[in-house]
């Protein structure tokens, strides 16, 4: 059995605007108070969530890839066109999945001095 990470309770002061500055800011990236302190914490800068359009648009980079899969599984018999058609589809997922975590994950916070 894994033994549980030990947590330290800190209490911090902030003003009504200092609160709801981090209220706005933490639900702004869908976390919790607590989480966005802690990605603060870690060095990481938490990002806001992505719109509609965003959701939309990588919606339809699906759909294409699921076409591209079905006409791959079309060409079963065809070795080249099956292996092209698989590819792009590969492609495709590897290129969602990275546009997805550019705009959805957390960035280090630069230490560069001003």
């Amino acid at each position: 059995m894994k033994k549980r990470e030990e947590r330290i309770r800190k209490t911090i002061r902030l003003s009504e605007e200092e609160y709801e500055k981090l209220k706005d800011n933490a639900a702004l990236c869908g976390l919790t108070d607590n989480e966005f302190i802690r990605q603060l914490c870690l060095g990481l800068s938490p990002k806001p969530l992505p719109g509609d359009r965003f959701w939309d648009k990588m919606n339809e980079l699906y759909e294409c890839h699921r076409r591209l899969s079905m006409r791959a599984k079309q060409f079963e018999y065809e070795p080249a066109l099956h292996d092209f058609y698989s590819e792009r589809a590969d492609e495709l997922q590897n290129l969602v999945m990275r546009i997805i975590e550019k705009f959805t994950q957390p960035e280090p916070i630069s230490s560069e001095k001003h």
